[in-house]
């Protein structure tokens, strides 16, 4: 086997690899916006519930997003 055989070979490795691992990358981080998303969206129908529940206060900006919480407590003693 002469050099330029291992060489070509070493190169075609590192390009594969580094072409697989760049897809993955790419479709890993599509996944995660997606997770990122979903959970906002999820945590904003949770403060709502929460809100007209009357467990907390929340204000609300015009798009309707969440601006500022009041969490407050109370205990009873028998």
């Amino acid at each position: 086997m002469n050099m330029s055989a291992i060489i070509v070979g070493f190169l075609t490795g590192i390009v594969s690899s580094a072409l697989i691992a760049a897809i993955f990358y790419c479709l890993s981080g599509r996944d995660l916006a997606k997770e990122a998303s979903d959970l906002r969206k999820l945590n904003l129908l949770l403060i709502r519930a929460l809100h007209n529940a009357g467990v907390i206060e929340a204000t609300f900006d015009d798009k309707g997003k969440p601006r500022g919480l009041v969490i407050s407590t109370s205990a009873l003693s028998h």
